[in-house]
């Protein structure tokens, strides 16, 4: 039941409430003789294309929802289906055995967090690495360097799965290694001078996950329930979405406008943002607002976003990612069913 590996091995045999397999046969069927048949497994299922297909229709602004070709899959946030669990699946076996094993343990899985954010430019990464050895030790610098070459090789879309697998280890850090973990993430998304969409939401994600375990705090309770109540918030994550794609900002308007359409409603306003009024500051206090909003306003949401990222018939590696990111942050984790390609 879990992505990730949720209970040490050491706790396994403490939990085990039957004995073995051979001797629960034989108190039923006392003559049997402890030999299994061999069977033949079943060939597995081909891979299904996990491909969003776009309605070539315009939304109705007096119908919000009509036009929007997410809705089917929008129903499963939150409600992962056998396809989603398969595909989690294939993503978990493409994993080189070096990453798989990292994530399983604590300095593993601090070093494979860190692996994430390095930068493709060798001189920021030089300086990260050397940030990594201060800020998190010698131990961390010597497991990310391990690990470098299989990180490289990664194709975007299962980085944040692999975040999902390495939580589990990470929870089980000491206070102090999670403090420097804080500190160590922070240091290298800023090793360039810039914070990428990306990098906010990476480390927005590990703390969203991390802290309560850490720090706890009481869950947020759901106390919006029109979109009237969070239309500044929205408007800040439709128009960072908009931007993942789109660099005309003509362009990123249009998808804006698009997904704005979504979340149509009588007296409700939505304003295509100037980059500076979304920074990553302003989209950290959205997300905490918008985790308030009831399930039904979320996937409204997502579906806004989602129309964006699909507004020119494309849906990148980046937006893929941002959009699954966005989904988690507010509370209404998606299952990875975008594959990068055509609409």
């Amino acid at each position: 039941m879990f992505f990730g590996n949720g209970i040490g091995d050491a706790w396994m045999g403490f939990l085990e409430s039957h004995p073995p397999l051979k001797e629960r046969i034989l108190r039923l069927e006392p003559g049997f003789n402890g030999v299994f048949p061999q069977i033949q497994p079943l060939p597995a299922p081909a891979a299904a294309p996990y491909v969003l297909k776009r309605a070539r229709i315009a939304p109705d602004p007096n119908s919000p929802l009509s036009g929007a070709a997410v809705l089917a899959l929008l129903d499963q946030a939150g409600e992962p289906m056998q396809e989603h669990i398969d595909l989690a699946r294939r993503l978990l076996s493409e994993l080189p055995e070096s990453v798989v094993a990292a994530s399983r343990e604590p300095l593993g899985a601090f070093a494979l967090v860190c692996g994430l954010l390095l930068d493709k430019d060798t001189t920021v990464r030089d300086r990260q690495e050397q940030l990594v050895t201060t800020n998190a030790g010698a131990a961390v610098a010597r497991e990310l360097r391990r690990l470098a070459h299989d990180l490289e090789a990664l194709p975007p879309q299962v980085r944040l799965p692999l975040l999902d697998l390495s939580l589990p280890a990470l929870r089980t850090l000491e206070n102090e290694q999670f403090l420097q973990l804080k500190a160590t993430t922070t240091a290298l998304a800023a090793a360039d001078g810039k914070l990428s969409l990306f990098e906010f939401s990476l480390r927005y994600l590990l703390l969203r996950h991390l802290e309560p375990h850490f720090v706890p705090r009481p869950s947020q309770p759901v106390n919006i329930y029109g979109i009237r109540g969070v239309q500044p918030e929205c408007s800040c994550v439709l128009s960072c979405v908009a931007r993942v794609g789109h660099r005309d900002e003509n362009e990123a308007k249009g998808a804006f406008e698009r997904g704005a359409l979504i979340l149509n409603e009588p007296k409700a306003t939505f304003r295509f943002l100037a980059a500076s009024e979304c920074r990553t500051a302003q989209l950290e206090q959205a997300f905490a607002k918008l985790e308030s909003i009831s399930p039904l306003l979320k996937r409204r949401l997502l579906a806004a976003c989602l129309e964006c990222i699909s507004h020119d018939g494309d849906i990148t590696p980046a937006e893929g990612e941002i959009f699954r990111a966005i989904a988690d942050a507010i509370g209404c984790p998606a299952p990875p069913w975008l594959n990068v390609g055509h609409c």
